[in-house]
């Protein structure tokens, strides 16, 4: 599709989607760099220690163990070098989030996750641009 350089980070409890995602997300840009974690503690964590680069996009699952999504989306922004960072809420369920809540959160959208690669690809390649 595109040959941009874009970083991802994906905030996610299931070490399957973790793969699942990073494939349909090559698959869209194959020149993207993508780094998984597990919770918000470690994304957190690692942003600030700057372990993993501070990325382009930032796809968080909404029900995360430790720390519940609107939380973790608040420890985010308050984050150094994050403040032109997209995040987005992919999750399996779509919760219901008003549009007001959306832009006080400062998401961008809530997707959600695809039974297939292609289809999962097609929603972050329109996502992103």
């Amino acid at each position: 599709m595109m040959d941009k350089l874009i970083t991802c980070l994906l905030i996610d409890d299931d070490q399957d989607d973790h793969e699942f995602f990073s494939i349909a997300l090559k698959q869209a840009f194959p020149q993207a760099a993508c780094a998984c974690v597990s919770n918000c503690l470690e994304a957190t964590n690692q942003l600030h220690n700057k372990i993993i680069p501070i990325p382009d996009y930032i796809f968080m699952d909404w029900n995360l163990p430790y720390l519940e999504a609107k939380e973790c989306v608040k420890c985010l922004k308050a984050l150094s070098g994050l403040e032109k960072t997209c995040i987005f809420i992919l999750s399996g369920l779509i919760p219901f989030v008003s549009v007001k809540e959306l832009n006080e959160l400062g998401l961008q959208k809530v997707l959600k996750k695809q039974d297939s690669v292609n289809r999962l690809s097609e929603e972050l390649a329109a996502a992103i641009h």
